[in-house]
């Protein structure tokens, strides 16, 4: 059933407020967040992959989040995905770009990727996608 314009609004200011309330909470990591933020400035950024680990807990997601919305303000395009939602093969992980980017079912993602400037990709949750780090590696990036 499609949602109504007053229903899709709702969700919309809930969804901000969430991201506000969010934002709110969020504190420290200061260097993190000027490392990623001097990378988004630079024309050519002194690192192309960056690996944000640690235990379960720590802050991983926020900071990822944190980084997402640096980016966004920056007029970057983003994908933000999370392993938990993603099934760990390739083919698992080009449906969920296609996903993210409104693609049609079965379309290829990585032609429309290629067209995003500047584009910066999020990849949580990656310990769940092990089995695709050769892949990753070899013909993704």
């Amino acid at each position: 059933m499609p949602q109504s314009p007053a229903n899709s609004a709702a969700k919309s200011r809930v969804a901000q407020r969430l991201a506000q309330a969010r934002q709110r909470r969020f504190v420290g990591r200061r260097a993190e967040l000027e490392l990623f933020r001097a990378a988004l400035q630079e024309e050519e950024p002194a690192f192309n992959l960056l690996f944000v680990h640690g235990p379960g807990g720590i802050g991983k997601t926020a900071l990822l989040q944190a980084f997402e919305r640096l980016a966004s303000e920056a007029g970057r395009p983003t994908v933000y995905l999370d392993g938990h939602d993603i099934q760990a093969s390739p083919h698992g992980l080009t449906v969920a770009l296609s996903q993210a980017l409104g693609l049609p079912d079965g379309a290829d993602p990585l032609e429309p990727l290629s067209r995003l400037a500047g584009l910066v990709f999020f990849l949580d949750t990656f310990e769940t996608l092990d089995p695709l780090q050769d892949w990753l590696r070899t013909h993704f990036l």
